[in-house]
């Protein structure tokens, strides 16, 4: 699983970096959130099934903007235009990229 670490370094930047975190290889990104906290992607690639995610860090962030506990319709707003302009599932509180997608 180590090889996607191998490529990103090799055919994409070294502002990204990468290592193994639990089952997940950990993506840290040079972006950040609007509070300056980095921005991190987590690959899990299994069998046949490939997706990269968030585990949640966006919305945990996008949740610690508000004082309810229930998403609001802004926050619904948001996460909807989040999926359509990136292109992202979301689940659970994660956005996603399932990899094997369009690949049947």
């Amino acid at each position: 699983m180590m090889n996607i670490c191998k490529t990103i370094h090799d055919e994409i930047t070294d502002l990204f970096d990468c290592y193994e975190f639990r089952e997940y290889i950990r993506i840290e990104t040079p972006f950040l959130y609007p509070d300056g906290d980095i921005i991190d992607l987590f690959y899990k690639g299994q069998n046949l099934s490939k997706k990269i995610t968030d585990l949640g860090g966006a919305y945990d962030w996008l949740k610690l903007q508000s004082t309810t506990e229930k998403k609001t319709e802004r926050q619904e707003e948001q996460i909807e235009l989040i999926c359509i302009s990136y292109g992202v599932e979301f689940y659970k509180g994660e956005f996603f990229i399932d990899l094997d997608k369009g690949s049947e």
